[in-house]
């Protein structure tokens, strides 16, 4: 199953919903295209991510996360 499909369905169901987010992308799928993803993060901070917190009980607060 590719994530194509996955995406289908939720189109498909009219479920599929989505965000644009800042930053970049990288398809880790050799262990040279990993290697450049990993240095990504450790050059860029990319795994220090800022995420809002119990956003569903409405105390959210952002709590960074790495």
């Amino acid at each position: 199953m590719e994530i194509t499909d996955v995406n289908n369905f939720y189109i498909e169901e009219g479920t599929l919903t989505y965000e644009v987010l800042d930053g970049g992308w990288s398809d880790a799928e050799t262990f040279e295209s990993l290697l450049r993803a990993n240095n990504f993060v450790v050059q860029t901070g990319a795994n220090k991510l800022a995420v809002r917190v119990g956003a569903e009980s409405g105390r959210a607060a952002e709590e960074t996360v790495s």
